[in-house]
C-alpha cells in the first residue's frame, strides 16, 4: 500500500498546494472593476490573438533592420515553444481554480499556463534580443525591464483573472527561460 506522501505527491507539492490556495483565496479579496478591465487587457497580451501577429510583426522588424540571426531566434523560440504549453497541459491534466468562480475561463487544463509560457517566450526573446542589438547600457537596460514587467504582469493576470494556480504561471515562465536558453544554443545566438 502507498503511504500519504507518495498519493499526495510528497511536501514539496503539498507545500505549492496550500500556497496555491492562500494566494488564490488572497488574490479574490482585492478584486475591484477597474483591476479587472486591467486584467483582462494584460491578459490579452499573453494571448494567440496578441501573441501571433506581434510575432510575425517583430521578425519582419528585426529582417529589414538586419539582425536576421535575431528574427530567426524569435520566429523559431515563438513557433517550437507554442507547443510546450499544450503538450504539457495534456501530461500533467491539472483542474484549474475552483476555490470561487473565475473572472476568465479557459477550456484547457491548467499546468503550465499556457499565458504565462508564451508571454514569457515572447517578451523575453525581445529582451534577449534588445540587449544583443541595441547600442547603448539604458536603452538595453530599459527594454529589459520593460520586457521582464510584461512577463510578470500577464502571469499575474492569470492568478488575478482565477484562470490560474501561482505554480501553473511560475512553471509558464521558468518553462520559457529554459526554452529560451535552449533556443539561442540551437540557433546560434
Amino acid at each position: 500500500m502507498k503511504s500519504e506522501k507518495s498519493r499526495t505527491g510528497g511536501p514539496v507539492r503539498s507545500y505549492f498546494s496550500e500556497l496555491d490556495r492562500k494566494v488564490t483565496m488572497a488574490v479574490r479579496h482585492v478584486h475591484g472593476s477597474t483591476r479587472t478591465r486591467l486584467a483582462h487587457a494584460v491578459t490579452f497580451l499573453g494571448s494567440h490573438a496578441f501573441l501571433i501577429p506581434a510575432a510575425i510583426l517583430a521578425s519582419g522588424v528585426l529582417l529589414i533592420a538586419g539582425w536576421r540571426s535575431s528574427a530567426r531566434f524569435l520566429g523559431f523560440s515563438m513557433l517550437v515553444g507554442s507547443a510546450l504549453s499544450p503538450l504539457l497541459k495534456r501530461r500533467f491534466r491539472r483542474g484549474r481554480p475552483d476555490l470561487w468562480t473565475p473572472l476568465a475561463t479557459e477550456p484547457t487544463h491548467s499546468f503550465p499556463s499556457g499565458h504565462a509560457t508564451m508571454g514569457s517566450i515572447f517578451f523575453g526573446a525581445l529582451g534577449i534580443v534588445f540587449w544583443r542589438e541595441v547600442p547603448g547600457a539604458a536603452a538595453r537596460t530599459g527594454t529589459v525591464l520593460f520586457c521582464s514587467a510584461m512577463i510578470l504582469l500577464v502571469a499575474l493576470s492569470r492568478v488575478y483573472l482565477g484562470a490560474h494556480w501561482l505554480s501553473d504561471v511560475l512553471a509558464g515562465i521558468l518553462l520559457a527561460a529554459v526554452w529560451l536558453a535552449l533556443s539561442a544554443v540551437l540557433i546560434g545566438l
